[in-house]
């Protein structure tokens, strides 16, 4: 019988009983088996292990990402073109060529091919989006302006001045073209959707010089406006309420509804600081913490975590001191659910993972890799089994029964064992 371990494999040979003899019954049995196996009306037994199903050269600075049932293959060196595959067969849908774009955005069914502006270039001062079907490739509509973001069966479309800011915004539908609704807006220089940690969209986002104005991702009505101390350089994050601004080391939370202030979070001491709604989860030499960005008292800490590698609505996946191993933690109350859990976290491609993979090389046998599904509802965790090596469990997405990575020179997917 295989034992598999997570760090060692060890086999032990099972004792066989030459006295043993086959009843009458159960040679009736077997024989019934056997002929349903041979006529096809037996369910053939599930793998054990994973296998790889395809594979496809891929350069190091690729772009490889994963959605529904698509890979994206956003090739760059002498060879700039976008590239989609089936997931599942690796077969080559169809490529971009020499048709110029400056990034995608992957929206479902369709894939958005965007021209961002150029400023004092004529003919490209607007910029430009086009909506090709992800299995042909054929084209769907285009128009002027840059895609935003999308969710659902709608996309955010902004269209610029001369200066280049977005003084326009409009709601588009992604199977024709439509404009839900279409209104002008004051110039901004950033355009973002409010993310909801649920997964439901909420209000747009537009920042120029300190002033904030909030639409309505419905019907494009304002919903609020006023001035934060934002500046330029900050990268801005709107999530449930909040505004985050990362300025360095150091993440600094506006709320949303007053236009307050609730101050900085990191600094130089700090090596990792995130939101983790409605709390901020940070990482120092003491371990894991979480604070209260209205009262600044810390919720909790868990000491000993060196990184935040996950967080959810409610979840917090942390990595142990010895990096091979990793604990989840309640975000409200900071209970641990599981820890000691074996591996590095794959990524998920879903908003709202109900369960996360992690991989671990083995010692024995050389060469694989060890596959544990950890539930982030429960914690409880099971090890599914082995999958040929992979070099680095950061650049592998989990898809469904699937797991696609890429390594420095080869993209492949491979099936999850269990």
């Amino acid at each position: 019988m295989a034992v598999i371990e997570l760090g060692e494999l060890t086999t032990e040979h099972p004792v066989q009983d030459s006295r043993i003899r086959p009843r009458p019954l159960l040679c009736a049995l077997l024989a019934v088996l056997t002929l349903l196996a041979v006529t096809g009306s037996a369910r053939p037994r599930q793998d054990a292990g994973g296998r790889v199903l395809w594979s496809a050269p891929s350069g190091m600075d690729d772009l490889i990402s994963v959605a529904g049932d698509t890979v994206f293959q956003r090739r760059t060196g002498w060879q700039s073109d976008l590239v989609l595959y089936d997931l599942t067969t690796g077969a080559r849908r169809w490529g971009t060529g020499d048709v110029p774009f400056d990034r995608f955005l992957a929206a479902g069914p369709v894939v958005l091919l965007v021209t961002d502006p150029e400023i004092g270039v004529p003919g490209h001062a607007a910029g430009a989006v086009t909506a090709r079907r992800t299995t042909d490739g054929g084209v769907l509509w285009h128009r002027p302006g840059t895609a935003v973001t999308w969710d659902g069966d709608a996309v955010l479309i902004a269209e610029h001045d001369a200066h280049g800011r977005t003084d326009r915004l409009s709601r588009v539908r992604l199977a024709d073209g439509t404009p839900v609704w279409r209104r002008p807006i004051a110039p901004a220089d950033v355009v973002q959707l409010e993310n909801r940690m649920a997964g439901t969209p909420s209000r747009i986002l537009a920042a120029t010089d300190g002033r904030i104005d909030l639409y309505h991702w419905a019907d494009g009505t304002p919903d609020g406006s006023g001035r934060l101390p934002v500046r330029a350089t900050d990268i801005l994050y709107a999530v449930d309420g909040d505004l985050h601004a990362s300025i360095g080391a150091a993440l600094r939370l506006y709320d949303l509804g007053g236009f307050r202030d609730l101050g900085t979070f990191g600094g130089t001491t700090i090596a990792q600081v995130i939101g983790c709604t409605p709390l901020i989860c940070r990482i120092d030499a003491g371990g894991a913490s979480a604070t209260d960005p209205l009262t600044g008292r810390e919720v909790w800490r868990l000491p000993g975590a060196t990184q935040i590698d996950l967080v959810t609505a409610d979840r917090v996946l942390l990595s142990d001191p010895d990096g091979l191993s990793r604990t989840l933690v309640d975000t409200a109350t900071g209970r641990v659910l599981a820890s000691h859990v074996p591996g590095n976290a794959t990524t998920e491609y879903t908003a709202r993972p109900a369960s996360v993979l992690l991989l671990r090389a083995t010692g024995t046998p050389a060469g694989q890799t060890s596959v544990v599904r950890l539930d982030l509802a429960t914690g409880s965790w099971r090890l599914l089994g082995l999958v040929p090596p992979v070099g680095d469990p950061n650049r592998c997405t989990t898809a469904g029964a699937l797991l696609f990575c890429q390594e420095n020179a080869l993209m492949y997917a491979m099936t999850v064992p269990g």
